[in-house]
């Protein structure tokens, strides 16, 4: 039966391998699953350099947790949290971008800013 619906998942930064367990029930149920970056808590734009390296452990983290698994797009944001971002957040940002980036260009998963 075509529906029409769809889930939109935020994973959790502290629990990514519950994923299947929260994911695959509406994948076999024919539910389209789109995934949404909302991690407030990893910036990496942090103007701490070894937090903004924790979260872009996180947001790595989370793509491959989802790899293979519903829609290989995702969402990620920069500077959900205002009072921990550095004055440069957009010149931290670019420098970590391409981590981040580079799964995109193995096949596997898509993060959009």
């Amino acid at each position: 039966m075509e529906h029409g619906f769809a889930v939109e998942y935020s994973p959790n930064p502290r629990a990514f391998d519950r994923l299947p367990t929260h994911i695959d029930p509406f994948l076999e149920a024919g539910v389209a699953v789109r995934y949404h970056g909302f991690f407030p808590r990893h910036e990496f734009g942090h103007a701490d350099a070894a937090t903004a390296e924790r979260a872009v452990h996180a947001h790595l983290s989370a793509l491959e947790a989802m790899q293979g698994r519903g829609e290989q797009v995702i969402t990620f944001h920069i500077g959900l949290n205002p009072t921990w971002a550095s004055p440069s957040v957009w010149r931290i940002c670019a420098g970590v971008l391409p981590a981040i980036l580079r799964p995109s260009s193995s096949g596997r998963v898509n993060p959009a800013l």
